[in-house]
């Protein structure tokens, strides 16, 4: 049996003139992460490719004093060696510098002799960003690690990292809600490591960074692989995306979505329409599998990354994972270079306009004949006609001006009916338009805190006019982010007791009796408004204690909650679902129970953790949960493919050799 390798390659071509897709530049800067296990020796790869004649390329780790410069001619590559990447959790020098007197093109290799991955990298240092959102693979093999990295530009820099699991840099633990600052010094990368999901964090910066991600070895269908790619600063994200699937996944791949605010998500695959509403930090997983095509569209930019889940292939052959940034469609272009890699099974995946096929050239060739295409459905939603000649800068609701920068040749799509203007996936009256605030863009009636502080609250009015008072978190609340949403977030709780003939203890404290056989509210949410509670009403029924003869003394019989839209009712001598509750030692119960945020390292793996808390049990202080009971922490074990293996425990792994012959 063998391994092969699989170089995947996007190709999205439309007549806008020649561009290329943002990723080609005269000075990067990047890094190697971790591939698989330290011990394994490592073959790490920059290849260049010149777009314009008398190229002179220089490659510098300027620590290591190691430089090599050479000259290239248009079109044509070069391949460099390069000696070190970076290894573990820690801070590290070894940063490549890739600098060229014209615009290039830059990939890299990561190579073991079991396992490989090549990325390109997109984006040449004018086009780093100050904000990023993480994602990492879920899927692990044993005894791996999900990864990012961060790379600094020339100046002296801070980075903030907002983890959303449990993480350790330096010997320090970072849970969510507590804040990683790390100084990076000129040309310094950091590589930061950890069993658990990554996916979600925020990563902020003071100057621009490069951000990317990675697994050191994930699997699903195949032997795992070491998988890397540079993620999209957020300023760069889009709205409009097409995800072509591979023809030989028998299974289904994996499409994950990332957004920073809330967003409306649609995704059109094989004339189905799937919606998701998603919050900031928000991932989400599509799956998707040939023939079908999909089409993601968005009010707000997004991120989208394409993980192929492997392939059990034909002959006793694997094809292993890969992961790939998808590219919006306002990013297609058309003209690209293409760069095959020795001993890779290289395939190319290419999107272009029916009319346009005539004129596809490949090396100054047509294509055959005989090659096959598959239509790919484009339909227009309401409002929006389709037209050769589309705008390429159209206006949205959030920028009634084109974008800087933006080219103004027209292009085959969809534009809205006069009167009408493009929000998100749909083109809507100007009168139902939001506000922009801060450069961000928020729906009517949407609720907000610019500052993070909780110290100023603002609501986007009907006019589009964004109205902002100051605030202050009240006695018994925290600002603290809740599903996504920074405010005032209540803490603790009260309650109000009614029991015996009856016999009422109020939320402060006091004590009364009242007989009588009404209904009655007992609770209920009044002049809430300035507060951030959420209206609630609570009614009692009360009957005589006949069976006591006592016709001048009642009791409660019915109990009817109102809250969140719904309606939940308790009877008398009506038992419904009856849950009993005791908690394992060393934990204790909670009506708001969040197990996972004290949870064994690598256990998000193998347990889908709720969004919100739920009544349950937590585990005492000093103690971690293990899926099963609460733990000491060295006592927490290992997680591999659903599975848990107790300390000094070894699972069977079986690994298979890479052959480089063709299929």
């Amino acid at each position: 049996m063998g391994t092969k390798l699989l170089l995947p390659c996007f190709m999205a071509l439309l007549l806008c003139g020649l561009c290329l897709a943002g990723s080609s530049g005269k000075e990067f800067v990047t890094v190697f992460m971790q591939n698989y296990q330290k011990k394994w020796d490592t073959s790490l790869q920059i290849h260049i490719s010149a777009l314009h004649a008398n190229t002179k390329v220089k490659v510098s780790v300027p620590r290591l004093n190691f430089f090599q410069e050479q000259t290239l001619g248009a079109g044509k590559g070069l391949t460099i060696p390069m000696p070190v990447g970076v290894d573990g959790s820690q801070k590290s020098f070894n940063t490549i510098l890739i600098e060229a007197t014209q615009e290039v093109l830059v990939a890299s290799l990561n190579y073991k002799p079991y396992i490989a991955d090549t990325s390109v990298v997109y984006l040449s240092v004018t086009e780093w960003g100050k904000e990023y959102y993480v994602f990492t693979p879920p899927t692990s093999a044993w005894k791996v690690c999900k990864e990012i990295s961060i790379t600094n530009h020339k100046e002296r820099n801070m980075v903030d990292i907002y983890p959303q699991l449990p993480v350790w840099f330096l010997g320090q633990r970072y849970g969510p809600g507590r804040q990683m600052s790390v100084e990076l010094e000129p040309y310094e990368s950091m590589q930061l490591q950890s069993t658990n999901d990554m996916s979600g964090s925020r990563v902020v910066s003071r100057l621009p960074v490069a951000v990317s991600t990675g697994h050191t070895c994930t699997r699903r269908f195949s032997n795992c692989n070491h998988v890397y790619e540079q993620l999209m600063p957020v300023r760069s994200w889009g709205k409009s995306f097409v995800v072509v699937p591979l023809s030989f996944q028998s299974k289904f791949d994996s499409v994950y979505v990332q957004a920073s605010q809330p967003t409306k998500v649609v995704m059109k695959v094989g004339g189905q329409d799937e919606e998701r509403r998603m919050t900031a930090g928000q991932t989400a997983e599509f799956h998707i599998q040939s023939p079908n095509t999909a089409l993601i569209t968005t009010d707000q930019g997004i991120q989208v990354l394409y993980l192929f889940n492997g392939v059990q292939g034909t002959r006793h052959l694997l094809y292993d994972p890969f992961l790939m940034t998808v590219l919006p469609t306002d990013r297609f272009c058309s003209s690209y270079t293409l760069n095959g890699q020795a001993n890779f099974d290289n395939k190319a995946l290419f999107l272009v306009r029916t009319s346009d096929l005539p004129g596809l050239r490949f090396d100054g060739a047509p294509l055959p004949r005989d090659a096959r295409w598959r239509e790919v459905d484009t339909k227009c939603p309401s409002n929006s006609p389709y037209e050769v000649c589309a705008s390429s800068c159209p206006t949205t609701c959030q920028s009634l001006s084109p974008p800087l920068g933006c080219k103004a040749q027209c292009g085959e799509g969809c534009s809205c009916n006069e009167g009408f203007i493009m929000s998100g996936d749909r083109c809507v009256p100007f009168s139902e338009c939001g506000c922009v605030y801060s450069e961000r863009y928020y729906r009517i009636d949407e609720v907000f805190y610019p500052n993070g502080k909780c110290q100023e609250e603002c609501t986007c009015s009907q006019d589009g006019l964004v109205n902002c008072k100051n605030i202050s978190c009240g006695p018994n609340e925290k600002c603290k982010v809740v599903d996504g949403v920074r405010k005032c977030q209540p803490v603790g709780l009260e309650v109000f007791v009614v029991a015996g003939d009856p016999h009422y203890t109020s939320f402060d404290g006091v004590h009364f009796d009242f007989q009588g056989t009404c209904t009655y509210t007992l609770a209920k949410g009044c002049g809430l408004d300035g507060t951030h509670l959420v209206p609630f009403s609570v009614q009692v029924e009360n009957e005589r204690w006949w069976p006591a003869g006592r016709r001048h003394v009642s009791v409660t019989q019915l109990v009817e909650l109102e809250v969140y839209g719904y309606t939940l009712i308790m009877r008398e001598n009506t038992l419904g679902i009856l849950v009993t509750m005791s908690c394992p030692s060393n934990s204790h119960y909670e009506v708001c129970a969040d197990t996972c945020n004290d949870a064994c390292p690598g256990l998000s793996e193998t347990v889908k953790c709720p969004a919100t808390c739920t009544e349950g049990c937590d585990c005492d202080i000093g103690f971690l949960f293990d899926r099963q009971s609460c733990i000491k922490a060295e006592q927490c074990g290992c997680y591999d493919n659903g599975r848990t293996y107790k300390v000094e425990c070894t699972p069977a792994e079986n690994h298979h050799r890479i052959t480089t012959d063709s299929l």
